[in-house]
């Protein structure tokens, strides 16, 4: 540190300001890792979100990741809707307008809406034996379904701007984990 006794005083400053932040990002870490629960916040309650009811859930996923050798999703929950339910949710959305004699169905020409009002991330325990569908990757199938590691899912992801940020996924979750993650085929 005998550096620092050559800056002036405003170099000072911002020096041990940088370095107090450094610090306590440190902090930060170390204590997250051992504890995340620690940062309250979008995505990152873990001991609340891991209570989650059996079943199917649609969204989706905003990151995966492990934390104290367990691995966990972010997904943003939304809706898949058809139909005459899919047309009057775009319309109370504001997402179509019907013109005077129009049929509703004009709102979803595929048939489908994905309803998502609002960004509402949750986090999710994943079990350790998950098992993995793609539905959109002809190469291997006529059908373009599947099966994939857990790690390939993950380098799906990777990247800040993964395609597969904007794709829903079906999660199945059984006694409170997550056991199959599927992609939703858009057509």
């Amino acid at each position: 540190m005998a550096y620092v006794t050559n800056l002036s005083g405003k170099k000072k400053i911002v020096f041990f300001t940088i370095f107090t932040l450094h610090i306590i990002g440190a902090a930060v870490w170390f204590f997250w890792q051992k504890d995340p629960s620690v940062l309250e916040g979008e995505g990152m309650s873990l001991e609340e979100d891991a209570k989650v009811e059996d079943g199917t859930l649609m969204g989706y996923i905003s990151a995966l990741y492990e934390a104290d050798g367990a691995r966990y999703m972010d997904m943003d929950e939304a809706e898949w809707l058809t139909g005459e339910e899919a047309a009057q949710a775009m319309i109370e959305d504001g997402e179509c307008i019907i013109a005077d004699g129009e049929d509703e169905s004009a709102c979803t020409p595929d048939g489908f809406y994905v309803r998502n009002p609002e960004v509402e991330v949750r986090t999710l325990p994943i079990a350790s034996e998950v098992t993995v569908t793609r539905s959109t990757d002809f190469e291997y199938s006529d059908t373009g379904t599947h099966q994939i590691s857990y790690e390939e899912l993950q380098h799906l992801f990777s990247g800040e701007g993964s395609y597969f940020r904007s794709i829903p996924f079906h999660v199945g979750i059984k006694d409170g984990v997550i056991i199959s993650i599927t992609e939703q085929y858009l057509p």
